[in-house]
């Protein structure tokens, strides 16, 4: 047996003058042709007034979710016009190598402070905690810049800003890893001279006042051994 429903719609002509059939409901769900009537009469007199459409048919539009990386790409063009050269290439680092991969293409609005935790968290065994709470400022400042210049992130609320980070004053002093090695010239390959002033420490384990004081007459050259 079949049951045969009512669907009631209403056509209008949109803000771009294209003819659009909205879907009001059905007969089943107490719909009618006055209901339907009044729905049209308040979209065209939306349209008319301020160029704008009515809320349900707003909520019936796809929204489309602004992604890290949109957020991102706005944020850096802006921050590289203000920042001295050396920290903005810092901090694009940090976001392309640290931020992005794992979050980079996700919605700014399905970043969730657990995911943010777990992203952190992967970092302990091979990061000293600075580095840590920088990748974390690195993240919070391009989130919060979306919520500031994105329309519709003007709700949302940066999960960043409820995760304590801890003081790396605390923290014991030890040997870097092979990863923290290498992010930190990664850091400084911009750097010239603290590129080489670290590349001496590692190499050496010379005291600082001693690296600085080291100059070309103290390097060793080979001579040829006398028979």
């Amino acid at each position: 047996m079949f049951i045969i429903d009512r669907v009631f719609e209403f056509t209008y002509k949109s803000l771009d003058g294209k003819k659009k059939w909205i879907k009001v409901g059905l007969g089943s769900h107490n719909i009618n042709e006055a209901f339907t009537n009044r729905k049209r009469i308040e979209t065209i007199n939306k349209i008319k007034l301020d160029g704008d459409e009515p809320d349900f048919i707003k909520k019936r539009k796809p929204v489309k979710k602004i992604s890290l990386n949109a957020v991102a790409n706005k944020y850096f063009a802006d921050y590289e016009s203000r920042a001295k050269p050396n920290i903005f290439k810092e901090s694009l680092y940090k976001y392309q190598n640290k931020v992005e991969p794992h979050f980079g293409k996700m919605p700014v609005e399905d970043i969730t402070k657990e995911a943010v935790e777990s992203w952190l968290k992967g970092f302990k065994n091979d990061y000293k905690q600075a580095s840590i709470n920088s990748y974390h400022a690195t993240f919070k400042a391009v989130v919060n810049y979306g919520i500031k210049e994105f329309k519709e992130l003007e709700r949302f609320i940066n999960p960043l800003q409820k995760i304590s980070i801890k003081d790396p004053e605390n923290e014991r002093e030890r040997v870097l890893s092979t990863n923290e090695i290498k992010h930190l010239f990664d850091c400084l390959i911009h750097k010239p001279k603290a590129y080489l002033y670290v590349a001496v420490a590692l190499g050496t384990e010379a005291r600082p006042q001693a690296i600085i004081n080291t100059q070309k007459k103290h390097s060793i050259v080979g001579r040829p051994c006398s028979s």
